[in-house]
């Protein structure tokens, strides 16, 4: 019973670490499909500055949900009010801290890339855009913790998947009309969008 109840709550979390991978997958593997190879790269310079804009969020968020887990240890899972009000706090820290980050990295990312990578200045609005979008998928940071301490990982994951599907939609149509790497990237700052709206509205 122990092994099935283990397999029961942790395989959606399988699920939704894949699903989260592929997330930032899904793009690479539509343009290296529909476009020529340095498109590829131009688009891949323009995420260049994502793992340090998430990097500070991202702790943040894995001591919140330790905290939030320590207290429905404590008290139970019945009763939430003693977490939502930490839930709530922190998922706006999460929000500020990257609006600071990702505001830093936009403007730093103009004069580097002019200084020191001009063969890569095409990607400076993609880094943009996709930033505009990071803003709204970082709300899964506190509430992803929050949905699986509350037992409702498939639900994450149905939201997730969704949102993956329709990106990847979104960028086949784009390439097939021939409007190349920046509407993907817009593309996927819009799933960004109506993902980070879906989720925070059903937590």
């Amino acid at each position: 019973p122990m092994v099935k109840e283990l397999f029961r709550i942790g395989f959606p979390i399988f699920l939704n670490s894949m699903a989260n991978g592929l997330y930032w997958s899904v793009d690479a593997i539509l343009i290296t499909v529909m476009l020529p190879a340095d498109q590829l790269g131009i688009y891949g310079f323009g995420l260049i500055v994502f793992p340090l804009v998430q990097l500070v969020p991202e702790q943040f968020a894995v001591v919140s949900g330790q905290r939030m887990a320590r207290q429905m240890g404590e008290r139970g899972r019945k009763d939430l009010r003693h977490v939502i009000p930490f839930f709530e706090e922190s998922q706006s820290v999460v929000i500020w801290i990257t609006v600071c980050a990702a505001a830093g990295a936009g403007i730093l990312f103009v004069p580097v890339v002019h200084t020191f990578f001009p063969d890569y200045i095409a990607a400076i609005p993609l880094c943009h855009a996709l930033l505009f979008g990071f803003l709204f998928y970082r709300f899964r940071a506190v509430t992803g913790f929050y949905l699986s301490l509350t037992d409702r990982q498939g639900l994450l994951l149905a939201i997730q998947s969704g949102s993956i599907a329709l990106n990847g939609l979104g960028d086949w149509a784009v390439l097939r009309a021939g409007w190349g790497i920046g509407a993907v990237a817009w593309v996927c700052a819009g799933s960004y969008v109506l993902f980070g709206i879906v989720i925070m509205m059903v937590a």
